[in-house]
């Protein structure tokens, strides 16, 4: 049976292991799409957070979104350094992002919570991260050096979230 991915279209941490799982040249995988209001009992036996993503592959079942993506770059020796440097550095910008809460704390009030408006201080909040992105690629050309990793995909899905949070507020002003 081909590995699955639970995944839910408006989770930045479900576009992390998307994009991983679609770029580390698996040659069979599956992807759930989940409807977390409707199927959210689907994913419960796999993760009882009830959070996407879930990769599922026969009776190994693994959570956390970076967590997928490092078993799976590192299942195909892509995207995640082998040198331990290179490799620390990649796991210090995926912990920097898994712990800021910026993202979550200015995406879930608009996606999930109706809210009508961003806080002046979501927004400045927002606008630190941005800086702290820019000075990272101030030094290489991608996150973690000058090379594509895990890490690139990561910051992707949630800079892509923050992007259509904009457009949404202004689609929907």
């Amino acid at each position: 049976m081909s590995p699955i991915l639970y995944h839910h279209a408006l989770s930045p941490a479900s576009r992390t292991a998307l994009l991983t799982i679609r770029n580390v040249d698996l040659d069979e995988y599956e992807v759930k799409n989940i409807e977390m209001t409707a199927d959210q009992n689907s994913v419960d036996y796999h993760n009882p957070l009830r959070q996407v993503p879930v990769y599922v592959d026969d009776d190994f079942i693994l959570t956390e979104s970076r967590a997928i993506a490092c078993f799976l770059a590192s299942s195909v020796q892509k995207f995640y350094p082998t040198d331990l440097k290179q490799r620390a550095l990649v796991d210090s910008r995926l912990f920097y992002d898994a712990t800021n809460s910026s993202i979550k704390d200015f995406v879930l009030p608009v996606l999930y919570g109706g809210a009508k408006k961003i806080s002046k201080e979501r927004r400045e909040a927002i606008k630190d991260l941005l800086k702290t992105i820019e000075s990272f690629l101030m030094k290489s050309k991608w996150i973690a050096g000058d090379e594509v990793t895990i890490a690139d995909f990561s910051y992707l899905a949630n800079v892509a979230t923050i992007k259509v949070i904009f457009v949404y507020k202004i689609v929907n002003a």
